[in-house]
């Protein structure tokens, strides 16, 4: 196991705790966020988050899917850009997957500052105590700047503001990535926390008979990216879903080289066959997720997000026992996409974002790059038993 790795659970000192206050009826009403570092770069932990029996009840009615982020500096009123990116990310929150993003004016990926997770606010539980955890690496051997946390009640909803918390830390020996160059940025307007938002709203888009919908949104250099919503809690929708896929994968091939494929499998992979899975594919790894148990029991979903764009390796804890791989995202050349389909692991080759750059670039006339459409996995909900799902 390569030794980076291990920097999971390596944590070497502590900064000041940030609790939240309670800034709309919806957010998480409770919780800590604190900074540690270790040697290559910096964790950052949301602890204790909790909802109210109100706050759950409001989620799981409102029309929009919920997200939970963190996000470093350029977002965050940085004028340097970048200095962190994700390395890992682990949480018992219930999930939808998570996503990277570029707000900030760099090539992608290696300078994606927010991490932002999908919730699958049905499956929240009120009261309950939740984690969320992020492992950042360094983009340069000296990095100072800020972390936020935000929770957002849909696109067009209040973005709750919970915590901002500084960090500073010199010879980051900067395993990771190469140093990156420092860019523009543009600020926003912070108001207050309740209408805290980086990403100014363009639409929505509601496809293929309401399987599938997509929210559009500009970073602050002005660039587009978009997110995808699917409700994978419905059996009828999952199914529908699926055939939408496959029946997608002939339509794309005679236009595409290179696809983003989101793939689910059935249950979790070891390591060994993950990282055979990937390249027999050729897969171009961008993340994939590691699912596993806590002692009490609870599901943890954990993300990496590897530099070098393959399968690097399981995060170490002594208290969750991860089982295997369960999901992972990357660009595929098309000649392989059979290969995946036909394979009996697999529960769900996702190629959406495809269909969505292609819409977005017809009805906007503009670009959107694939790394820049966040698109969920059902692999939470398969970890939990909630569902089953086999060719």
């Amino acid at each position: 196991m390569k030794p980076y790795i291990k920097v999971f659970c390596v944590l070497v000192f502590v900064l000041v705790l940030v609790a939240w206050d309670d800034n709309d009826i919806s957010s998480p009403y409770t919780g800590s966020f604190t900074l540690s570092y270790q040697i290559d770069g910096v964790t950052s932990k949301a602890r204790s988050i909790k909802w109210s029996q109100n706050s759950v009840n409001e989620i799981k009615t409102n029309v929009w899917v919920e997200f939970f982020d963190q996000t470093a500096d350029c977002t965050a009123n940085s004028p340097t850009g970048d200095k962190l990116f994700q390395l890992w990310f682990s949480t018992n929150i219930p999930n939808n997957g998570a996503w990277t993003y570029n707000d900030c004016d760099g090539p992608l990926p290696n300078v994606n500052e927010e991490v932002e997770l999908t919730l699958n606010s049905a499956n929240i539980v009120a009261e309950q105590s939740y984690t969320y955890d992020v492992i950042w690496g360094c983009n340069s051997s000296s990095v100072s700047g800020e972390i936020n946390v935000t929770f957002e009640l849909g696109t067009v909803g209040p973005k709750d503001w919970l915590a901002k918390q500084s960090y500073s830390k010199s010879n980051c020996q900067g395993l990771f990535a190469p140093p990156v160059s420092t860019f523009s940025y543009i600020p926003y307007k912070e108001n207050a926390l309740d209408s805290y938002d980086a990403n100014p709203f363009e639409m929505s888009v509601n496809h293929t008979n309401g399987l599938f919908s997509y929210e559009i949104l500009r970073t602050t250099q002005g660039e587009l990216k978009a997110r995808s919503q699917v409700n994978f809690n419905d059996a009828n929708t999952l199914v529908e879903y699926r055939t939408l896929n496959n029946g997608l994968v002939s339509t794309l091939m005679e236009s595409k080289e290179d696809l983003l494929v989101v793939v689910t499998f059935n249950s979790p992979i070891n390591l060994e066959e993950a990282r055979n899975f990937s390249e027999r594919a050729n897969f171009h790894i961008l993340s994939y997720g590691v699912y596993g148990t806590n002692l009490q029991g609870e599901v943890v979903s954990a993300y990496h997000f590897p530099p070098s764009h393959v399968i690097e390796g399981f995060p170490e804890s002594d208290k969750v026992s991860f089982d295997g791989v369960l999901t992972m995202a990357g660009v595929v050349n098309r000649s392989h996409l059979s290969d995946i389909l036909d394979d009996q692991r697999v529960a769900l080759m996702d190629v959406t974002a495809n269909q969505i750059q292609a819409d977005i670039e017809t009805t906007m006339g503009e670009h959107i790059p694939l790394e820049q459409i966040g698109i969920p996995t059902p692999a939470w909900l398969i970890a939990s038993g909630a569902i089953s799902m086999h060719p």
